[in-house]
């Protein structure tokens, strides 16, 4: 079973192939469109404006890739590996900056020293024995003087 949103980005894909130039569409291979006809989601209505384009980004995903492996040439092919390679770059780090490991335990070990207003109060609790350990006690006190 087809994912929706790659159903719905298959068909965004295909409405907006047919704005692609004849020589640049003729480069992406035949199977490549069949298998988006065949997956493509038949209820779902779009129709792409050239002034005000908008698309989900699993459609952005598929249409940089087959502009990369089948339309453009070396030299732009380097230049979207750069950016791309770039943005991974980017989220690596911001991840990176999120989750680091150090700064977890820098910051556990800044909240320990940190005391709540309750904590500073202390309090005197009166222990009292249970009638089962006053029991015990007593035995061993007999015990201990026979």
């Amino acid at each position: 079973m087809m994912n929706k949103s790659y159903a719905r980005a298959y068909t965004e894909v295909l409405e907006i192939l047919k704005f692609l130039p004849i020589n640049d569409y003729s480069k992406i291979p035949k199977q490549k469109i069949e298998y988006y006809t065949k997956n493509k989601d038949y209820n779902y209505q779009y129709e792409y404006n050239l002034e005000n384009p908008s698309f989900s980004k699993e459609t952005a995903a598929i249409i940089i890739n087959l502009y990369k492996n089948y339309i453009a040439s070396k030299q732009v092919k380097e230049k979207i590996d750069n950016i791309l390679d770039l943005n991974l770059r980017q989220m690596e780090e911001a991840k990176r900056e999120i989750y680091n490991p150090d700064n977890i335990f820098k910051n556990k070990k800044k909240n320990t020293n940190i005391k709540t207003e309750e904590e500073k109060v202390v309090a005197l609790i009166e222990y009292k024995d249970s009638i089962f350990t006053k029991i015990k006690n007593w035995f061993k006190q007999i015990f201990n003087k026979m």
